[in-house]
């Protein structure tokens, strides 16, 4: 009973698996070409420790006539934002931690 049981779970699986494959529309996906190089981008600045976010001028044209770009890119600045402070709060608390070990008080950064 177990035996059949799982070959019925692999079949279905496969079954479901295939049948999806053959029936789901990716055409959606032509969009993400210009959401990878603003990735990519955000990416690049976080890596390289950057205070602000800067795009490159054609992409930066390209949103003033299309607004669905515009707002990636608006939220790719607040995810940059909220990126670079959750990094600095992490590091004020590894920072504390380390002088906690130390055995030294730290005051809070402002």
């Amino acid at each position: 009973m177990p035996l059949t049981v799982g070959f019925l779970a692999i079949l279905v699986l496969v079954g479901g698996f295939g049948t999806w494959s053959a029936l789901s529309n990716i055409a959606g996906a032509v969009i993400a070409s210009g959401q990878i190089e603003v990735d990519r981008n955000r990416q690049e600045t976080e890596r390289d420790l950057a205070t602000e976010i800067t795009f490159p001028l054609n992409l930066l044209v390209m949103a003033e006539a299309d607004a669905e770009l515009a707002e990636i890119l608006v939220g790719q600045r607040n995810l940059f934002a909220a990126r670079a402070e959750t990094l600095g709060q992490e590091v004020d608390q590894l920072g504390r931690r380390a002088e906690q070990i130390q055995g030294k008080p730290r005051t809070a950064a402002v």
